[in-house]
């Protein structure tokens, strides 16, 4: 039994299915939009990264982390759009659609060894990425856009009051949760030898934000 491969599949499910009720509830609304596509990336980003711990030969095994990945990158921004719309900010929604291009060239380089060279066996995995130098760079601008949407939730909350801060308060620490779990699979891509099982808290935490 895939322990790992079975929390990623699990979230990328829970993702999945609440990314499309979202969507369907409201889809011309840019909060729900915004918060569906957030959930759409993490779901992709799950589901090929459970097919990926299932591999038992290199080749495929390589193939689909950077599946996995070309879903991942667009993760921060579709954060970033989701807490711009929750926090209200003053802020153009189709100014994202030009913010795309940084994550669609990391995708569109991805099937080249400058993001992910090689996969080979890290602790107690068949295989696992090593970043190759472009990689270096994506995960700076990932961690950057990450820790200022951050930033501006907690800003929000901090300056609201009532209902409104106790909402935006439960979308902060719900999300903080998630971005702590699923940040775990960062650790093995610098052979840091801490295993992802936190992973399981992104599905946990995530209905408990839909709530």
């Amino acid at each position: 039994m895939n322990l790992y491969g079975m929390i990623s599949l699990f979230n990328g499910i829970v993702a999945l299915v609440v990314g499309i009720y979202a969507l369907l509830k409201a889809r011309h609304n840019f909060l729900y939009l915004s918060f569906s596509a957030f959930l759409i990336s993490v779901a992709l980003w799950s589901i090929f990264n459970a097919v990926f711990l299932y591999q038992t030969d290199e080749i495929p095994a390589l193939f689909f982390m950077r599946l996995t990945m070309a879903a991942c990158y667009y993760i921060a921004l579709t954060f970033l759009w989701f807490v711009k719309n929750v926090t209200e900010e003053n802020t153009e929604n189709r100014f994202f659609l030009y913010l795309l291009a940084i994550p669609t060239f990391f995708a569109l380089a991805n099937c080249t060894r400058w993001m992910i060279p090689e996969v080979i066996p890290k602790i107690n995995f068949a295989f696992w990425p090593n970043p190759g130098p472009l990689m270096h760079l994506c995960i700076i601008l990932f961690n950057m856009t990450t820790i200022y949407s951050f930033y501006l939730l907690f800003n929000a909350w901090f300056r609201s009051s009532g209902a409104r801060r106790r909402q935006l308060k439960w979308v902060t620490l719900t999300m903080l949760c998630m971005w702590t779990g699923g940040s775990t699979n960062w650790f093995l891509w610098y052979n840091i030898p801490i295993p992802p099982l936190p992973n399981f808290f992104v599905a946990v935490f995530l209905l408990l934000l839909t709530y």
